[in-house]
């Protein structure tokens, strides 16, 4: 497929591949909101407010004297306001438009070639159609999410507890990108390493197709193997991220890898 102008990689399935849709007039907006609603949105904010301490501060800017909200599909979508705002919190779509102001609105994926703007006064009408569309599933867009994937968008929006996504991850295969060539010995494998919250993780995928710049440069071969093989061999104290910068992003803590094996 043709990228769209300004992008630099393929959209991912689900919200991003039907806004692209939405774009090309292949898909009804009612298509796209319905899965919005249902999709796992980063919130950047300016301040970490897990500790409870600080509160949290969007990111909002004015678009012709409107009021907007940054929102986005995955982590490397939201490099045009990391240096203001490091930080983000992950919420349905749906939860996102009942937590505005009522003057404010949202832009999917600010600077980006695959975004979508919701402006204030059609929120509402939105709200509403999308309550009664809340109990189907979303239509699907894109590439068949792999069963890890759709484990991972279920825990990010509440639908199921983050330990039953962690339970598909230990059923799964998963791709290892290695600095150094494999050996018969998983042991060799030398993992990408990515920091979050000042603690180490070690990159996985769920699929090839989602390992992204800058993996590809710094690791130049890609293992196949059980996760929970992969697991008894990841170095103490380090933890795993599963698809990092992509919209199936997820955490597993160091403390939680001995169960996996």
């Amino acid at each position: 497929m043709e990228l769209s102008p300004g992008e630099t990689r393929q959209p991912e399935p689900g919200l991003e591949s039907a806004i692209l849709a939405g774009q090309r007039g292949e898909a009804v907006v009612v298509d796209v909101l319905h899965v919005f609603a249902q999709w796992p949105m980063l919130v950047p904010s300016s301040t970490d407010s897990t500790d409870g301490v600080d509160p949290f501060r969007p990111v909002i800017f004015d678009k012709d004297g409107t009021a907007m909200m940054a929102i986005y599909t995955s982590p490397d979508r939201m490099i045009p306001v990391k240096e203001v705002a490091p930080y983000w919190a992950t919420l349905s779509g749906l939860t996102v438009l009942k937590g505005l102001q009522p003057e404010v609105g949202v832009v999917i994926n600010a600077g980006s070639g695959i975004g979508m703007e919701l402006l204030p006064e059609a929120i509402p009408e939105f709200i509403r159609m999308l309550e009664v569309l809340e109990a189907e599933s979303p239509p699907e867009f894109g590439d068949a999410q792999t069963v890890l994937e759709q484990a991972i968008i279920s825990a990010a929006i509440g639908k199921t507890s983050g330990s039953e996504a962690t339970a598909v991850f230990a059923e799964s295969d998963i791709f290892v990108p290695s600095h150094e060539a494999p050996t018969e010995y998983m042991s060799e494998i030398s993992p990408v390493a990515f920091s979050r919250r000042d603690r180490s993780y070690v990159a996985v995928y769920s699929r090839a197709e989602l390992i992204r710049e800058p993996v590809t440069t710094d690791a130049g071969y890609i293992v196949k193997l059980a996760a929970n093989s992969f697991s008894t061999i990841v170095a103490n104290g380090a933890g795993i991220i599963v698809n990092p910068g992509t919209a199936f992003e997820y955490l597993i803590a160091p403390t939680t890898l001995p169960a996996l094996a």
